[in-house]
């Protein structure tokens, strides 16, 4: 039975928000950022005005892919897509980042049309490309592999159960705004339901599921209720090094948030050496400029403020700064927050 007008639209804008969070994610070309110049262009012939170009034009493409699948224009926006992936793969060579997170948005667009075989056929590029990076990390192979296995569950679900997914996305993001606005009561509602609907189509020993008990744990630390938080998020961190590997960077954010709950408990002991194998982690995953590094200094640092260890919580704090300083610049608002995290720790010091 073909869905309603109305039923069609709001399953359009559910799926819609896991395309917005993929385009969220790529920013403005973080590579550029750092300095690296594109794959396909020797780096002495491209000037700073000729990148800047090249990528206002690519954010151009980019946000008409959006607005026309904001409309539910699906076909134009796949056809949209498919330009800006070629665009991007001439100007930043066909290995970079940038190409992968293009394919995910076109793999993305033809699951939201019920294309199949074109979204398999995306997500299979983005393996290719993974194990042919400069320098390959498994965990984003693995990642790779893991999202197109993911896709082919989700094709072998019936529309109803698909359906269902979908709701539990949109609790997700409901929730998080009751978070933002103290409504944690009805939040943790909504998590609820989330975690039942995971566990049962995705399984209890899915990265999905664990983000779920994640979810819950957070609205129940932020009522106080640490003594629910605390088998959720342990859950969470079992799942996450069973399915991703005690290496993954997301696997870090697990220990993070544990790290968080303990810390709010005054478990500080319990606290440290799970910020510091999260920074560990991240370090030898991603590199100093990811912001689930610099996190985890912050994070280590304040504990080690709340420890009355100034001296510890300075050196870590200072070393957030200068990483921000120097990959975010001056003038970003999470440089501003690091200034003042130090500013705290010397009004406690009381200097």
């Amino acid at each position: 039975m073909i869905p309603s007008r109305s039923l069609r639209l709001w399953i359009l804008k559910v799926l819609l928000a896991s395309v917005l969070a993929i385009f969220a994610v790529l920013g403005k070309s973080p590579a550029w950022a750092q300095g690296q110049a594109p794959a396909s262009v020797p780096a002495s012939k491209l000037s700073e005005a000729d990148r800047a170009r090249q990528l206002q034009e690519r954010d151009q493409m980019r946000a008409a892919v959006i607005k026309l699948a904001q409309a539910g224009k699906l076909d134009e926006a796949v056809r949209a897509a498919a330009k800006e992936l070629e665009y991007t793969r001439r100007v930043l060579g066909q290995l970079h980042d940038d190409v992968v997170r293009s394919l995910q948005m076109v793999g993305k667009l033809q699951e939201l049309r019920e294309e199949w075989a074109a979204a398999r056929s995306a997500l299979r590029n983005v393996i290719a490309i993974r194990q042919r990076q400069p320098d390959p990390k498994k965990w984003r192979i693995a990642d790779a592999r893991r999202a197109l296995a993911d896709l082919e569950h989700r094709a072998a679900l019936d529309p109803a159960q698909r359906q269902r997914l979908r709701e539990a996305d949109r609790l997700d993001r409901l929730q998080g705004k009751l978070f933002k606005e103290g409504g944690y009561a009805e939040g943790i509602r909504l998590c609820r339901k989330a975690v039942e609907i995971r566990g049962g189509l995705l399984g209890e020993d899915h990265a999905d599921y664990a983000q779920s008990l994640n979810n819950l744990a957070t609205l129940y630390q932020a009522m106080g209720e640490y003594a629910k938080a605390v088998p959720l998020l342990r859950r969470a961190e079992e799942i996450s090094r069973s399915v991703l590997g005690e290496n993954h960077p997301d696997h870090a954010t697990c220990l993070n948030n544990l790290a968080s709950l303990y810390k709010a408990m005054g478990d500080y002991a319990k606290a440290e050496p799970l910020l510091r194998r999260a920074i560990a982690i991240t370090m030898s995953a991603m590199a100093d400029n990811d912001p689930r590094y610099t996190a985890s200094l912050n994070n280590l640092g304040g504990l080690y403020q709340a420890m009355g260890d100034y001296a510890k919580a300075e050196l870590l704090l200072r070393q957030v700064i200068e990483i921000r300083k120097r990959v975010l610049g001056k003038n970003h608002p999470d440089y501003a927050q690091s200034l003042n995290n130090l500013g705290s720790l010397y009004k406690d010091k009381r200097d």
